[in-house]
C-alpha cells in the first residue's frame, strides 16, 4: 500500500504506545518506531491502546488479558480504516499492472482472430449436465489405463447412437485435466458436429487445438508483433502447414500430449482423413483417443488399434433412472411403492439395448 501509508498506520499505534511508556523507555526504543513528526498525516482518528505493552510480549495464549485488550483495539482500528484501505486498493493501476493488462488483451485479440473455434463451452455443457456418479467405468477399464500409461498409443471408442459417447468423452477429458493439472502435459480436445461440417475443417480444428495451448501462456511482445503484422492487420489466416508448425512449436514445451476427438465420424470423410494425417505428422509423441459410431463400411482408419466399445452400463442406467424418478412428478406416489419402481427400472433397462 506504499511506505507513506504504512508510516501513517504505525503512527496511530505509536500514539497509544507513548501514553504508557516512560520517557526513559521511549528514548531506549525510539529508534525502532516511526516518530510522530515524520509519520503523522490526516486520516482516521488516533486511539489509545490502554494496556501494558511490555506484558503483551509475554503472550501466554488466546485468553491472555493483554492480548485480548490489544487485539480488540486493533480490530476496532481496522474497521475504521477499511474505507481508506479499499480506496487505496481500488485506486489507479500501477504501470506494471497496466502493461500486464495490455499484453493480456493484445494476446486475446490475436488468438481470437486466428482461432475462432472454442470447444470449452461445449465441454462444460456436456460435463455439467451428466448425471452424477455415472460414466466412471470407462476410466477403470484396462484399455483406458493402458492407453493412459503408454506414450504414443491410440484408443478407438466406437458405439451405437445414443450410447453416451460424448458424455463419456467429457468425463475422460475432465479426468485427464485433473490428473495432469500442473500444465506439464497438454490435454487437447475437439467435439465434431455434422451440423457444422462446413466450418469444421481440418485447418480450423488444428487452430482450435493451438488456441487451447495458448490459454496456458501469454504471447511475447515479439510474437504479438509478428502475428499482428503477418495476419491480423492483413485480415488473413495462416496456411494449414503454418498452423501445423505453430502447433508443433507449442507442443514441444510439454512432456506428454493427449489429443481427444469426439464423434470423428460426423466430419466429412476427406476432412477426417486430412485431420488424422496432419495429427500423425506432429513430431511430438502423442496419445490419441477417438469416439465415433460403428462404421458401416468394413474398413476403418482404426481397425488395427485397440478398441473400447461404448455401451450404456446397467449401473449407469439404474443410477440415472433412480435420479429421474426422485425428481419427477411421480416421486411422491412412488415413495412407498418399491415394487413399481423396480418394474420401471427393469423395463427401461431391458428396452435400452445399450443406449
Amino acid at each position: 500500500m506504499g511506505t507513506k501509508f504504512i508510516s501513517q498506520d504505525l503512527s496511530r499505534i505509536w500514539y497509544g504506545f507513548d501514553t504508557v511508556v516512560t520517557p526513559a523507555q521511549q528514548k531506549l526504543i525510539g529508534r525502532k518506531v516511526v516518530n510522530e513528526e515524520s509519520a503523522g498525516a490526516l486520516g482516521p482518528h488516533k486511539v489509545h491502546l490502554n494496556t501494558d505493552h511490555f506484558k503483551i510480549n509475554k503472550y501466554s495464549g488466546p485468553q491472555d488479558r493483554s492480548f485480548l485488550s490489544v487485539s480488540a483495539k486493533i480490530s476496532e482500528i481496522y474497521k475504521g480504516w477499511r474505507p481508506l484501505i479499499a480506496s487505496r486498493m481500488s485506486g489507479p493501476q500501477s504501470g506494471v499492472q497496466r502493461k500486464l493488462k495490455f499484453n493480456k488483451d493484445r494476446h486475446e485479440g490475436i488468438v481470437n482472430f486466428l482461432a475462432k473455434f472454442d470447444f470449452s463451452a461445449r465441454y462444460s455443457d456436456v460435463f455439467l449436465t451428466r448425471h452424477k456418479n455415472t460414466g466412471q467405468w470407462i476410466l477403470e477399464t484396462e484399455s483406458f489405463q493402458q492407453w493412459l500409461s503408454t506414450a504414443g498409443k491410440t484408443l478407438w471408442c466406437p458405439g451405437i447412437p445414443g450410447a453416451g459417447k460424448t458424455t463419456l468423452f467429457a468425463i475422460a477429458v475432465n479426468y485427464l485435466q485433473e490428473r495432469f493439472h500442473m500444465k506439464e502435459d497438454a490435454i487437447l480436445f475437439a467435439f465434431c458436429d455434422y451440423k457444422d461440417r462446413s466450418n469444421q475443417t481440418a485447418h480450423n480444428i488444428l487452430l482450435s487445438l493451438w488456441r487451447q495451448l495458448m490459454q496456458n501462456r501469454i504471447l511475447t511482445e515479439a510474437e504479438c508483433e509478428r502475428l499482428e503484422t503477418t495476419y491480423v492487420k492483413r485480415a488473413v489466416l495462416p496456411t494449414t502447414d503454418t498452423v501445423l508448425n505453430m502447433l508443433s512449436d507449442e507442443l514441444s514445451k510439454y512432456s506428454r500430449v493427449f489429443i481427444l476427438l469426439d464423434a470423428l465420424d460426423e466430419l466429412k470423410t476427406e476432412t477426417r482423413d486430412e485431420l488424422l494425417y496432419l495429427i500423425s505428422n506432429l513430431p511430438k509423441t502423442k496419445n490419441l483417443l477417438v469416439t465415433s459410431r460403428v462404421p458401416k463400411e468394413r474398413t476403418s482408419p482404426f481397425s488395427d488399434v485397440p478398441q473400447l466399445e461404448i455401451r450404456a452400463k446397467e449401473t449407469d442406467l439404474t443410477e440415472y433412472i433412480e435420479g429421474r424418478l426422485q425428481s419427477s412428478r411421480l416421486a411422491s406416489k412412488l415413495m412407498h411403492n418399491n415394487k413399481l419402481k423396480r418394474e420401471i427400472k427393469d423395463t427401461v433397462i431391458k428396452k435400452a439395448c445399450g443406449m
